[in-house]
């Protein structure tokens, strides 16, 4: 799941930088053109110069481009991810079952999941991610112009001037690329956990629920140090976390005597305790 992710950061960025090289040469000599024609630019100026507005157009449209493509590389690898969670639970419940108890005979019961089930995950994780960014480039777009139309008096470097805007401009366009990247993490876990939440019904019969289970690093919110250790339902969907959560549900299987085992000694559980 992490070199899913991974590959969707290292995608995502190098889209963006290539776009943002592509445009900037062009902008950057629209903007000094504008600065070095007189003493003083306004806003009006700005706004009423033709080659200015033909770059807009073109931000425009990389913008509306990049937005489209982080879709298209986002939902190509959902039906993978969703297959690794799903097919991953029987391994992860049958490490907790007693040696050679024989209650998961089939560890490919994947396989087996109604594919209009798995169709159904995929279509929902689709149209959020589709909803969720549709309105990107226009924001980016409107925080681009917003850059444009600050700080525009020439002053005695018109050079200096036209280096501090496209700085601002880059940071609005770029702003994209930051929303895109959580999109991409946050609904590519979420389809992981719809997947996983799947693999864990097909195995009722065994588990009691799953285990809100959390990556203790400085990174972790204290919302989610909070929710670690906690056991849900089996039918709970979750985590439900923020944007960009790491945590994850791990299946809890009945105990061995629950399960038929009463003279076998169940070894202590090895996930660590939130409090400690």
């Amino acid at each position: 799941l992490a070199k899913i992710t991974d590959a969707h950061t290292r995608a995502l960025v190098a889209a963006w930088a290539d776009a943002w090289d592509e445009i900037s040469p062009d902008l950057t000599a629209v903007l000094l053109d504008i600065l070095t024609a007189g003493e003083k630019v306004t806003r009006a100026q700005l706004l009423r110069s033709e080659r200015l507005r033909k770059a807009l157009t073109v931000i425009a449209a990389r913008l509306d481009a990049l937005a489209a493509g982080a879709g298209v590389r986002i939902i190509g690898d959902l039906r993978r991810v969703i297959d690794q969670a799903g097919g991953a639970q029987a391994s992860v419940i049958d490490s907790q079952l007693p040696p050679n108890s024989g209650l998961l005979d089939d560890l490919d019961s994947w396989s087996r999941v109604d594919e209009r089930q798995i169709g159904a995950i995929v279509d929902r994780v689709t149209g959020q991610i589709t909803s969720r960014l549709r309105p990107l480039s226009r924001e980016a777009m409107a925080v681009v112009r917003r850059e444009l139309l600050r700080s525009i008096a020439v002053g005695s470097n018109p050079r200096a001037t036209a280096r501090r805007i496209m700085q601002r401009v880059e940071r609005g366009f770029t702003g994209g690329l930051s929303r895109a990247l959580t999109i991409a993490r946050t609904e590519t876990l979420d389809a992981y956990r719809a997947g996983a939440a799947l693999g864990r019904a097909e195995h009722a019969d065994v588990c009691t629920g799953w285990r809100w289970v959390t990556t203790f690093s400085s990174r972790t919110c204290p919302a989610c140090l909070g929710m670690a250790g906690t056991v849900h339902p089996i039918g709970e969907p979750g985590p439900l976390g923020h944007p960009n959560c790491r945590c994850t549900a791990v299946p809890v299987v009945k105990t061995w005597a629950q399960l038929g085992f009463p003279d076998i000694e169940e070894p202590p559980d090895l996930l660590p305790d939130p409090q400690a």
